[in-house]
């Protein structure tokens, strides 16, 4: 049999395969990662808070797998907000990583599909100061 694949790039195997093996319907065989690849992430927003996320929003994401103190974040900027929710009351949202899948540490994460992590989302620029101000003015607003 010749598997022909649709695009160009590295061929990386999905499982370990052995020689007259089985492969059953539907099985996947391999990825094939591109070489010039464009690197985007995934967030899932709860509704908490969720009118204050904006096109265009600088969004920090450590990596589980990459302590965040030894390798940095990775840094991207909110290209897509669905109207829709994804599931319940989930919206996923479309990040597009600035630098790829290097981290602001100056160190490249190794790409692996679902790697899991936290996503803080900068919704606005502001100092120290302000946000002090920010929990006055609630005390006095009660």
């Amino acid at each position: 049999y010749i598997l022909v694949a649709s695009e160009t790039g590295t061929l990386q195997f999905a499982s370990y395969f052995q020689k007259n093996s089985w492969i059953k319907t539907g099985q996947e065989l391999f990825y094939i990662i591109p070489n010039q690849p464009t690197y985007f992430a995934e967030l899932i927003a709860s509704q908490q808070n969720f009118g204050k996320l904006k096109q265009g929003q600088q969004v920090n994401i450590a990596l589980n797998s990459y302590q965040r103190n030894e390798f940095g974040v990775l840094q991207g900027t909110i290209i897509n907000i669905p109207q829709v929710p994804y599931k319940d009351t989930s919206f996923l949202i479309k990040v597009k990583l600035n630098n790829g899948l290097q981290t602001n540490y100056q160190k490249t994460i190794h790409f692996s599909n679902n790697l899991l992590g936290t996503a803080d989302v900068i919704t606005a620029e502001a100092s120290l100061a302000d946000r002090l101000l920010y929990q006055w003015r609630g005390l006095f607003a009660r």
